[in-house]
């Protein structure tokens, strides 16, 4: 019920988006149907405040959510169970990006840890809802996983536990990753 209320929201705002341009600026894109919403007094586009809802949201879960504070980063930080997140989100986009970076790492010289790694998350991706991948940093010697969603956000009846679901799918990817990686080691007699 939930995915369906999800998709038709999203065609509705993909529809409206789409009466532009095809080589057009998605931002500006967004700027414009807003402008244009609101001249004609369609309250609904012109009420969308994505990133108020999501801090509103945010704080509904007991986070402190705060906004990133160099120059150009418009990121939402917050932790929520002792990890930390970060969101992208535009007044103007009805959709954000919900980012855990760094949470697990493996050593790039053991060959056989960074082979099994690349596979369970592989693996994780073809059974899990959210997108996981890896960083190489060659200056640590470190390969990093991180996982990331992008979902619909608007004001519906509980985007507090919309949130918090997706929030809980990441906590399962990580379970799932150190789970695999244990079992591909304990199989692998390491």
């Amino acid at each position: 019920m939930l995915i369906a209320l999800l998709v038709f929201y999203f065609l509705k705002w993909r529809s409206a988006t789409r009466e532009t341009a095809p080589n057009e600026d998605v931002e500006a894109v967004g700027e414009k149907h807003v402008q244009e919403k609101t001249e004609t007094g369609n309250s609904e586009v012109r009420n969308l405040r994505t990133r108020q809802l999501v801090i509103d949201t945010l704080k509904k879960l007991g986070c402190e959510p705060r906004i990133g504070e160099e120059e150009g980063d418009e990121s939402i930080y917050f932790t929520y169970q002792g990890e930390h997140f970060s969101i992208d989100a535009k007044d103007h986009l009805a959709v954000i990006v919900v980012w855990d970076m760094y949470w697990e790492s493996c050593d790039v010289h053991d060959i056989e840890d960074m082979s099994r790694m690349r596979r369970v998350i592989n693996e994780a991706n073809k059974l899990k809802g959210v997108t996981t991948f890896y960083t190489v940093n060659n200056e640590s010697g470190m390969l990093y996983v991180h996982c990331k969603q992008t979902m619909l956000f608007i004001q519906f009846t509980d985007t507090a536990d919309y949130l918090r679901a997706v929030l809980h799918d990441m906590f399962s990817v990580h379970h799932y990753v150190g789970k695999e990686m244990e079992l591909l080691r304990t199989k692998e007699g390491v």
